[in-house]
Protein backbone atom coordinates (compact mmCIF):
# COMPACT_ATOMS: atom_id res chain seq x y z
CA UNK A 1 0.00 0.00 0.00
CA UNK A 2 1.68 3.45 -0.88
CA UNK A 3 2.23 5.77 1.78
CA UNK A 4 0.23 9.18 1.95
CA UNK A 5 2.47 12.03 2.43
CA UNK A 6 2.00 12.88 6.09
CA UNK A 7 0.83 9.43 6.82
CA UNK A 8 2.82 6.66 8.54
CA UNK A 9 1.83 3.19 9.30
CA UNK A 10 0.21 2.02 12.96
CA UNK A 11 2.70 0.37 14.43
CA UNK A 12 0.24 -1.80 16.21
CA UNK A 13 -2.16 -2.53 12.97
CA UNK A 14 -0.52 -1.53 9.95
CA UNK A 15 -3.47 1.36 8.81
CA UNK A 16 -2.46 4.65 8.19
CA UNK A 17 -2.30 7.17 11.20
CA UNK A 18 -1.55 10.97 10.33
CA UNK A 19 1.65 12.18 11.74
CA UNK A 20 -0.24 14.71 14.13
CA UNK A 21 -2.55 12.03 15.20
CA UNK A 22 -2.57 10.89 19.03
CA UNK A 23 -3.95 7.49 18.58
CA UNK A 24 -4.58 5.18 15.81
CA UNK A 25 -8.24 5.69 14.78
CA UNK A 26 -8.71 2.02 14.51
CA UNK A 27 -6.79 0.25 17.36
CA UNK A 28 -6.65 3.17 19.68
CA UNK A 29 -2.65 2.33 19.91
CA UNK A 30 -0.51 5.60 20.89
CA UNK A 31 1.26 7.20 17.99
CA UNK A 32 4.91 6.79 18.52
CA UNK A 33 5.42 10.64 16.97
CA UNK A 34 3.01 12.02 19.64
CA UNK A 35 4.86 10.13 22.77
CA UNK A 36 5.74 12.81 25.15
CA UNK A 37 8.30 11.88 28.12
CA UNK A 38 6.98 11.97 31.21
CA UNK A 39 8.54 14.14 34.29
CA UNK A 40 10.86 11.38 35.30
CA UNK A 41 12.31 10.93 31.99
CA UNK A 42 12.61 14.77 31.50
CA UNK A 43 14.51 15.18 34.84
CA UNK A 44 15.79 12.07 35.46
CA UNK A 45 16.37 9.80 38.40
CA UNK A 46 18.57 11.86 40.29
CA UNK A 47 15.62 15.19 40.32
CA UNK A 48 13.11 12.69 41.01
CA UNK A 49 14.82 11.26 43.87
CA UNK A 50 15.14 15.19 44.93
CA UNK A 51 11.55 16.11 44.24
CA UNK A 52 10.76 12.91 46.25
CA UNK A 53 13.53 13.91 49.34
CA UNK A 54 12.08 17.69 49.53
CA UNK A 55 8.48 16.18 49.95
CA UNK A 56 9.57 13.82 51.92
CA UNK A 57 11.24 15.95 54.68
CA UNK A 58 8.25 18.42 54.07
CA UNK A 59 6.01 16.09 55.12
CA UNK A 60 8.06 14.74 58.12
CA UNK A 61 8.47 18.62 59.46
CA UNK A 62 4.68 19.15 59.24
CA UNK A 63 3.81 16.21 61.24
CA UNK A 64 6.41 16.85 64.03
CA UNK A 65 5.07 20.21 63.90
CA UNK A 66 1.41 19.34 63.77
CA UNK A 67 2.50 16.95 67.00
CA UNK A 68 3.88 19.80 68.87
CA UNK A 69 0.61 21.69 68.26
CA UNK A 70 -1.32 19.41 69.93
CA UNK A 71 0.52 17.86 72.50
CA UNK A 72 2.57 21.60 73.77
CA UNK A 73 -0.14 23.84 72.93
CA UNK A 74 -3.15 21.80 72.95
CA UNK A 75 -4.55 23.12 69.94
CA UNK A 76 -4.96 21.91 66.21
CA UNK A 77 -3.66 24.51 63.51
CA UNK A 78 -5.91 24.22 60.93
CA UNK A 79 -3.26 25.06 57.98
CA UNK A 80 -0.59 22.31 58.98
CA UNK A 81 -3.22 19.83 58.83
CA UNK A 82 -4.37 20.97 55.32
CA UNK A 83 -1.08 21.26 54.23
CA UNK A 84 -0.33 17.76 55.61
CA UNK A 85 -3.41 16.56 54.20
CA UNK A 86 -2.59 18.20 50.87
CA UNK A 87 1.00 16.64 50.47
CA UNK A 88 -0.45 12.93 51.35
CA UNK A 89 -3.32 13.78 48.74
CA UNK A 90 -1.00 14.22 46.34
CA UNK A 91 0.88 11.82 46.57
CA UNK A 92 -1.18 9.21 46.95
CA UNK A 93 -3.01 10.41 43.86
CA UNK A 94 0.67 10.65 41.57
CA UNK A 95 0.84 6.87 43.08
CA UNK A 96 -2.68 6.11 41.67
CA UNK A 97 -2.01 8.51 38.30
CA UNK A 98 1.49 6.09 37.63
CA UNK A 99 -0.86 2.59 38.15
CA UNK A 100 -3.70 3.43 35.64
CA UNK A 101 -2.16 5.72 32.72
CA UNK A 102 0.75 2.43 32.18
Amino acid sequence: MPRKRGNLPCPSCGEPIREKALRCPSCDTTNPLQKRPSIDERIGLGGTLILLAVAGILLLVLGVWLIYEVVALGRVNPFLVAAGGLLILVGVASRIARVWWK
